[in-house]
């Protein structure tokens, strides 16, 4: 993480460091791993909270900033970066409008979309 984490701070001038809020969200993958192998899932997860708290970036409560993604939570966030980049999030918009997104990841499906929702 050390080599990458450098590699972005390089473009960034050290006096934004503190301004900058950090969070390191694993998806499905790390799911697996968490099941196949608890402790160094764990373990890898306390490293990185442990290098990015010493990094001098914005990271004031690691345990919540830095953490596994439900299933739930990694398919509404895909679905929000679609159709944020598309620019189809806007209070301008008709519900209708607004795409579905859909991804396949190894054992894992997500499907995300705008649902009508009719009061009866």
């Amino acid at each position: 993480m050390e080599e990458p984490l450098h590699r972005l701070l390089m473009d960034i001038p050290m006096t934004r460091w503190k301004d900058i809020p950090v969070y390191l969200a694993a998806t499905a993958g790390m799911r697996l791993t968490l099941l196949q192998d608890p402790l160094s899932s764990l373990g890898l997860f306390d490293a990185l909270r442990r290098g990015l708290s010493t990094s001098g970036l914005q990271v004031q409560t690691p345990n919540e900033r830095i953490r596994l993604l439900s299933g739930s939570e990694e398919g509404l966030f895909g679905w929000v970066s679609v159709n944020s980049v598309l620019g189809l999030v806007t209070a301008k918009r008709n519900a209708y409008e607004i795409l579905c997104s859909f991804k396949q990841a190894g054992s894992f499906l997500f499907l995300g979309f705008s649902a009508k929702l009719e009061l009866i």
